[in-house]
């Protein structure tokens, strides 16, 4: 079952933009951590 969107919401919420506030440097983390390889790093069932 759907219901209808909220007046005022977002139809497509995900709409793959970060905001400035999500991005590492924000939460003051430095570019050299390994964040990238963690989500390249599947298990192998998962590809």
């Amino acid at each position: 079952m759907r219901t209808p969107p909220a007046p005022g919401s977002d139809p497509a919420p995900q709409s793959g933009d970060v905001a400035a506030e999500d991005e590492p440097r924000a939460w003051g983390d430095r570019g050299d951590g390994n964040d990238a390889r963690l989500r390249e790093d599947v298990p192998p069932h998962w590809g």
